[in-house]
């Protein structure tokens, strides 16, 4: 019992290692005295081509054959759902010892018995589990097969644990990356205000030391007005969410030593599941806007969102990033008529008939998000 017991924490820290399931696909190695064991999950189609994580240490030479070459001939697949089965009782010895698979994949690999076990998850992710012993082994019996069973609704809850850390980790990049490209800095505070967690915009402005910094683990801000606004919202907000009352959002704006245009602050509540009674959890997001940051925007991706010609897109790019009608004439060596030219033209295929107008569309477009693919694809 002892034993299963550490087979099972094994099984559940899994997802959270790197590679997944390492420590367990090594200690069922151990546990079965097997050669090689080894965990193949197959999402949705529409999900991409899905994972073949081995044992740590003993890894079959042949994987990445296996998943070029043999993945789709492979002939011990479609177990019955959740039953262990050996590959033994599930093709005549003659057809397996013939086969293409057996001679090119197995062989070489000196794999001569495998144990299998396929399920399916909630979220229809195939899971097959296959762990292999050599030539100089016996084939898996009535005591394998029943771990392998008795492991097989854990190993399933494992997978499904794994599946939703994929998606939200997936998501949480998917955002970031979102925020990036709008140049807005988040910062994670916790209910004292002490930094747990920042973006690559956000730690940038925090080295940077222009009115924002971190001392001693600590958001600090120079602007002593607005370091006062600070303290007090985080104070509100973490007393708030402890009476389980709607805390309300703040918006800071931050004086910089060096002169340039003072940052943007909004501090609200982070949400977190009210099951959470820790300290030092997310408690407050921080977002910082620098009005002198460069957005990454495509003007090609403007021009497909909009219907502008490529010189057209480029002016406005430059409109969209503060510089006046004479800055933008001036940047891209063209004369005021010009310029005078392609702001009508934009504006009448914009919809809009202000300049300050046209800045709002602009920073606001998705074409901030205009990846590089969009970007040099023809228009």
């Amino acid at each position: 019992m002892g034993e299963f017991s550490a087979l099972l924490k094994t099984l559940y820290a899994g997802p959270l290692e790197e590679p997944p399931w390492d420590s367990f696909l090594e200690a069922v190695c151990v546990a079965m005295k097997a050669m090689a064991v080894t965990l193949i999950l197959e999402p949705p189609a529409s999900e991409g081509p899905g994972y073949i994580i081995n044992a740590s240490g003993r890894l079959l030479p042949g994987s990445r054959f296996y998943r070029e070459q043999f993945f789709s001939s492979d002939p011990f697949v479609k177990l019955p759902e959740g039953q262990p089965v050996t590959i033994s009782e599930f093709l005549p010895q003659e057809e397996f010892q013939a086969s293409a698979f057996n001679q090119l994949f197995l062989k070489p690999t000196g794999v001569r018995f495998i144990l299998g076990l396929d399920f399916r998850t909630n979220t229809d992710i195939l899971a097959r589990f296959r762990v292999s012993r050599g030539d100089n082994s016996t084939d898996f019996g009535a005591e394998e097969r029943a771990l392998a069973a008795l492991l097989m609704p854990h190993l399933r809850q494992s997978v499904e644990i794994f599946a939703r850390l994929s998606r939200a980790a997936s998501e949480r990049t998917l955002y970031a990356g979102t925020l990036n490209q709008m140049a807005v800095g988040t910062i994670i505070l916790d209910d004292h205000g002490k930094i747990l967690d920042r973006d690559r915009i956000a730690e940038a402005l925090l080295k940077q030391a222009d009115g924002i910094s971190s001392i001693g683990g600590m958001l600090s801000l120079n602007d002593r007005a607005a370091a006062a606004r600070l303290h007090e919202t985080v104070r509100k907000i973490a007393e708030s969410e402890k009476r389980g009352e709607r805390s309300l959002v703040e918006a800071i704006r931050v004086e910089r030593p060096s002169g340039k245009r003072d940052f943007g602050l909004i501090v609200k509540p982070a949400p977190q599941p009210r099951y959470l009674d820790e300290q030092h959890i997310p408690a407050i997001v921080v977002f910082i806007s620098d009005p002198d940051r460069h957005t990454a925007m495509a003007p090609a991706a403007l021009a497909k969102l909009f219907g502008l010609t490529p010189a057209e897109a480029a002016f406005a790019v430059l409109l969209g990033d503060g510089l006046t009608l004479d800055e933008a004439a001036a940047e891209q060596s063209i004369a005021r008529n010009t310029a005078r030219a392609h702001l009508r033209s934009i504006f009448a295929k914009t919809g809009v008939s202000r300049q300050t107008q046209l800045v709002r569309l602009i920073v606001t477009s998705l074409a901030q998000l205009g990846s590089a693919e969009l970007a040099s694809s023809p228009t």
